[in-house]
């Protein structure tokens, strides 16, 4: 029995997913997503385009919704090693600062406008995720913070999660031309500290400031 004209080959032996994904992401944070196409993943991978289409038989709104999935799972996996590396929880937010500016400087800050502009549906099921994680997360260290006596022992831990989160959210609408996305989170982040921590948690920022620079 023949198979339709229209059907999808079978992707070739040499065809990995998660390398594709991988080298889509590189394209985009390095060109955008408009202007990167399927093809062009293709050949960089040295693979048809065909080969690539029958692993993500959608397109490209799947490949871009697959690398911003593949993103989000290594955000997760460094902020959990962050949080196992670090004794306490200014710690913690400093190293999330530095983190988070390195991946701004890498340039995801327009490849995140893209998504947004170009594939609403997928960048808004792939923020409820990010955002559910992320007040866990902040809200976590606010709560070890308190009980470390680094924090303020009355802090509002919820609200101050979904701070942190509209400060985020904030970054991508900021004109780069005139502020840089990674001087506005070192700030941002720098003020979200100063108006939480205890003289205890002050202290600690600045030993730990004095004693590793990159802080």
């Amino acid at each position: 029995m023949s198979m339709p004209s229209n059907a999808l080959a079978e992707p070739p032996v040499g065809l990995d997913r998660s390398h594709a994904v991988a080298m889509a992401q590189t394209l985009y944070f390095q060109a955008g997503i408009a202007d990167v196409s399927m093809a062009d993943v293709a050949a960089r991978l040295d693979q048809p385009e065909s080969a690539v289409l029958a692993e993500f038989p959608a397109g490209k709104e799947a490949l871009v919704q697959a690398v911003l999935k593949s993103y989000g799972e290594q955000m997760r996996a460094e902020l959990a090693q962050l949080r196992r590396q670090c004794s306490t929880a200014v710690e913690e937010l400093l190293a999330v600062r530095v983190l988070v500016n390195q991946k701004m400087a890498q340039g995801n800050t327009a490849f995140f406008r893209d998504a947004e502009a170009l594939y609403p549906a997928v960048w808004q099921q792939w923020q409820v995720q990010r955002n559910a994680h992320m007040f866990a997360y902040v809200r976590a260290n606010l709560c070890q913070g308190i009980a470390q006596q680094l924090y303020q022992e009355d802090l509002d831990v919820d609200f101050l999660a979904r701070l942190w989160q509209q400060q985020m959210r904030n970054l991508r609408s900021a004109d780069a031309e005139f502020l840089s996305p990674v001087q506005m989170h070192h700030t941002l982040v720098a003020h979200f500290l100063a108006g939480i921590v205890t003289p205890a948690g002050a202290y600690v920022t600045r030993r730990l400031q004095e004693a590793e620079p990159f802080y």
